[in-house]
């Protein structure tokens, strides 16, 4: 049935925003951990090292802009 689809799928949505939320990374930057939750194109793990990775943004509009410019893939490593 549809309404089992939609619950299902908020129950999913729920859950990635709690895993990303409680994640080490998200430590003291519960804005950022929620804009990049609601970037369903990443998973959960690129997230978190994005988390890691990011520098201090303090306004909203600095927090958006970074989060609109993340690619959807990583740049691939070129292995020698």
């Amino acid at each position: 049935m549809l309404a089992d689809t939609i619950l299902v799928r908020q129950s999913a949505a729920r859950e990635r925003l709690r895993e990303i939320d409680e994640s080490p990374e998200a430590e003291g930057r519960p804005r950022l951990a929620f804009l990049l939750a609601c970037r369903f194109d990443l998973p959960v793990m690129r997230v978190r090292r994005l988390l890691a990775a990011a520098p201090d943004l303090a306004s909203l509009p600095e927090l958006v802009a970074w989060v609109e410019a993340v690619p959807t893939r990583p740049p691939l490593e070129i292995v020698n």
